[in-house]
């Protein structure tokens, strides 16, 4: 389950989901995380934000946990990092039980816009709002 954290920022705007709260299906076997151990990514003063913080059992049964985070490189770009191979499993509805979650749509349609809007919040809020009961 996908474990939202930091919903203050701009991306969750109108998703409707709030810190603590959970979506399944979207933290698969293979995730990835800030490791304390290893150098953070370069980034932008005051720009990197995780946004989520989901506790899960890997393959090897031991106790994990994976993050999304987007930040701004030095550069200008910004980089959303989902965090979960399973992340578009959220994303689309197909035969084998998935079901799209239109929060995590809307979450990732507003980073791909704040991407391609060069971090713009205002062209980033162009997104419609999700269904209320998602």
């Amino acid at each position: 389950m996908y474990v939202a954290t930091n919903t203050s920022n701009r991306l969750y705007d109108g998703t409707g989901i709030t810190d603590g709260q959970a979506i399944a299906a979207v933290v698969g076997y293979e995730t990835d995380r800030y490791h304390s151990n290893y150098p953070p990514p370069v980034t932008a003063a005051g720009t990197y934000a995780t946004l989520s913080h989901s506790p899960y059992v890997s393959s090897d049964g031991v106790q994990d946990y994976q993050e999304s985070s987007i930040y701004q490189a030095p550069s200008g770009a910004w980089v959303f990092a989902a965090g979960s191979i399973e992340w578009s499993w959220g994303l689309y509805d197909d035969d084998e039980m998935r079901v799209a979650d239109a929060r995590l749509q809307v979450l990732t349609a507003r980073a791909l816009l704040l991407i391609t809007a060069g971090g713009d919040p205002q062209r980033a809020t162009s997104v419609t709002e999700a269904p209320s009961g998602s």
